[in-house]
C-alpha cells in the first residue's frame, strides 16, 4: 500500500555532516527529525553514497517506512564545477556520457536498495544541466532528449521525474539548466 500522507522533505542541506560536523551531531540530528511528525520521507543526494556515512547508517537512522527520493543535484552540480560541460544536456559528448554514466551509478544502487526494501526509494530526480554558458539551446535539448531516452530504457524500480532548477534564461543563472518549455 502506498503512503501518501506526510511530506517528503530535503533536510540533507541542514544536516551536520552537509557542514563536515561529528557523526554525534549527525546522529541527533536524523533523530530530532526522525521525531518530526508529517514526515513520509526524504529528498536525498546520493554521490558515491545516499549518506556521506553510507547508505547503512542512513537507513539505520530514519523511520523504516520513509521513503526517498533521490536526489543527482549535487553530484551533478559538484562534477559541473570540475567540468562545465557535465551533464543530461551538454552539447559536449564525452561530457554528455560521463553523466549518463553516473545515472547509471544511480540505476543500480536504488535497484539495489529496492530489491532490498521494495518501494524505498520511490523516484529519482533528474536534471536538465547543460553546459551553462551554451547559447544554443536546441542543441542542449537534442543532447537532453538522447540522455533520456537512455536512461529511461533501464528498467528502473521507481519513478523518474524531472527536477526544474532555474532556466538558463537570464544573464547569470545560478544552475543554467535548459528551460521547462524545451
Amino acid at each position: 500500500m502506498k503512503n501518501n500522507t506526510g511530506y517528503i522533505i530535503g533536510a540533507y542541506p541542514c544536516a551536520p555532516s552537509f557542514h563536515q560536523k561529528s557523526e554525534e551531531e549527525e546522529t541527533e540530528f536524523w533523530r530530532q527529525l526522525s521525531d518530526t511528525p508529517d514526515i513520509r520521507g526524504l529528498e536525498q543526494p546520493c554521490l558515491e553514497h545516499l549518506h556521506p556515512l553510507g547508505d547503512e547508517w542512513l537507513l539505520r537512522h530514519t523511520p523504516g517506512n520513509w521513503q526517498i527520493v533521490v536526489t543527482a543535484i549535487m553530484e551533478t552540480m559538484r562534477r559541473r564545477s570540475e567540468n562545465g560541460g557535465f551533464g543530461l544536456a551538454s552539447s559536449d559528448e564525452e561530457q554528455r556520457k560521463a553523466c549518463v554514466e553516473y545515472y547509471r551509478h544511480l540505476y543500480q544502487k536504488i535497484n539495489k536498495l529496492n530489491a532490498k526494501t521494495p518501494g524505498k526509494v520511490i523516484a529519482l530526480e533528474l536534471h536538465a544541466a547543460p553546459l551553462a554558458g551554451n547559447p544554443n539551446v536546441a542543441q542542449a535539448t537534442d543532447a537532453f532528449a538522447r540522455s533520456l531516452k537512455e536512461i529511461a530504457n533501464w528498467d528502473w524500480s521507481c519513478d523518474l521525474v524531472l527536477e526544474h532548477c532555474d532556466a538558463m534564461t537570464g544573464p547569470a543563472p545560478r544552475k543554467g539548466f535548459l528551460p521547462l518549455v524545451n
